[in-house]
C-alpha cells in the first residue's frame, strides 16, 4: 500500500524533527506510530531503522530498559537480515548505551568495542569518532585508565586527520582528565590548554557559524519579503487588470445596450415616419377624394336643387291658374247672384257652389310646396 508507506515515512521523519529539535516526548510518540503502523508493509531495513530511533529516544531519556528492548531488536532483525552497515552499528552502540545505564559495564565495554570494530571494519570514520568516545568514557568510569588513554590517543589522531574539531576537543579532555587521574598533572595542562585552544577555535567556528546561520536567515527573510512583495504586487497587478476587464466589460455592455436602443430607437423613427408618410398620403387621397365628393355632391345638389325649383315653379304656375280659375268662378257667381233674379233653389246653387270654391282654394304659402 503506497499511501501506507507514505504515512510510516511521514510519521518517522516528524519524529526525526521533534528529536532535532529535543522534543523527545513527542518523537516518541511519532516513532511508536511510525512502528506500528510500520510492521505489516515496511521492508526489513526500515524496520530496524524504526526500532534503532525508538532505542535512541529511550538513550537520551535514561530508560535503559526500554533502550535495551528496542535496539537488541533492531539489531537481531538486521543480523537475521545480513545487514551489517550502518544501522546495524548503531543498534550495538545502543545496546552498549543501555547495559552502561543500567550499571552492566562489563557487557557494555563488549557491545561497544563490537559496534567499534564493525565501524572500523566496513570504514565508518565518523562512527568510529562517535563510538570510541563513548567507549572511552565508559572505560572511564571503569577506571581502564591505559586502555581509555589508548582508545583517546587514537581517537585524537583521527579527529584531527578528518578535521572534527568537537571530537578532538572532547578527547583532549578525556585525554587531560586520564593524566590527571595518572598524576601526571603537567601533561593535563597541556591537554586542558590544547583543548581550550581548539574551544576558541570552535567559538570562531560557531561565530561564524552562527553570523552565516544568522546572514542566511537575513537572506533567506529579505527573500521572502521579496518574494512576499513580488505576490502582492502580482496581486495587485492582477487585480488592476481585473478591474480593467470588469471596467471594459462594462463599458462593452453599455456601449452594446446603447448601440440597441439607438436602433430600436432608429427603427422606431424610421417606422414612425413611413406610417406618417402612409397616413398624410391617406388624407391626401381622403382630401382628394373628399373634394371630388363635395363636387360631385355639389353637382348632384345642384341638379336635384335644379329639379326640384322646376318642380315648385310648375307646381306654382298650376295654382297660380287654378287660383286665377277659381277667382274667375267666383267672380262669375257673384255676379250671377248679383245681376240675375235666381229662384231659390239656384241660390241654394250659387251658394253650394261659393262654398266649393272656398274649400278647394286654401291659403297657401310657398313654403308648403317645399
Amino acid at each position: 500500500d503506497t499511501t501506507g508507506i507514505i504515512a510510516v515515512r511521514c510519521l518517522n521523519a516528524l519524529g526525526a524533527i521533534c528529536a532535532h529539535r529535543a522534543m523527545f516526548d513527542m518523537a516518541e510518540k511519532y516513532f511508536l506510530q511510525a512502528l506500528e503502523l510500520g510492521k505489516a508493509m515496511m521492508d526489513t531495513g526500515s524496520l530496524a531503522s524504526f526500532y534503532e530511533n525508538l532505542a535512541a529516544i529511550y538513550a537520551v531519556k535514561g530508560d535503559g530498559n526500554a533502550t535495551l528492548k528496542y535496539a537488541l531488536e533492531s539489531s537481531r532483525i538486521l543480523e537475521k537480515a545480513g545487514l551489517y552497515g550502518e544501522h546495524y552499528i548503531y543498534a550495538l552502540y545502543y545496546v552498549g548505551i543501555a547495559y552502561r545505564t543500567l550499571g552492566q559495564d562489563g557487557l557494555a565495554l563488549a557491545q561497544l568495542k563490537k559496534a567499534l570494530k564493525e565501524a572500523e571494519e566496513n570504514q565508518y570514520g565518523h562512527l568510529a569518532l562517535y563510538v570510541r568516545s563513548d567507549l572511552i568514557n565508559t572505560l572511564l568510569s571503569q577506571r581502564h585508565l591505559e586502555e581509555a588513554k589508548a582508545y583517546a590517543l587514537q581517537n585524537l589522531r583521527q579527529a584531527r586527520e578528518v578535521g572534527n574539531q568537537r571530537a578532538e576537543e572532547r578527547t583532549l579532555l578525556y585525554l587531560a582528565q586520564i593524566a590527571e587521574d595518572q598524576k601526571d598533572y603537567e601533561q593535563s595542562m597541556y591537554y586542558i590548554d590544547t583543548a581550550f585552544g581548539v574551544s576558541k577555535s570552535l567559538a570562531r567556528f560557531d561565530q561564524d557559524m552562527q553570523m552565516d546561520y544568522l546572514q542566511r536567515k537575513f537572506d533567506s527573510y529579505r527573500q521572502e519579503q521579496e518574494h512576499a512583495r513580488s505576490i502582492q504586487e502580482l496581486e495587485l497587478a492582477h487585480s488592476k487588470l481585473e478591474t480593467r476587464n470588469l471596467w471594459i466589460l462594462v463599458f462593452c455592455i453599455a456601449g452594446l445596450l446603447l448601440a440597441i436602443a439607438i436602433v430600436v430607437i432608429y427603427r422606431r423613427f424610421v417606422a414612425q415616419r413611413r406610417l406618417n408618410r402612409l397616413i398624410r398620403m391617406r388624407l391626401d387621397e381622403n382630401e382628394s377624394i373628399s373634394q371630388d365628393r363635395m363636387e360631385d355632391l355639389q353637382q348632384e345638389y345642384g341638379r336635384a336643387l335644379s329639379d326640384r325649383d322646376k318642380e315648385l315653379a310648375s307646381q306654382a304656375l298650376y295654382y297660380a291658374k287654378i287660383e286665377g280659375l277659381v277667382e274667375t268662378l267666383g267672380e262669375k257667381l257673384r255676379a250671377m247672384r248679383t245681376l240675375f233674379d235666381l229662384k231659390a233653389k239656384e241660390k241654394m246653387y250659387v251658394a253650394e257652389m261659393e262654398q266649393l270654391l272656398k274649400e278647394f282654394t286654401p291659403d297657401k304659402n310657398w313654403n308648403e310646396f317645399e
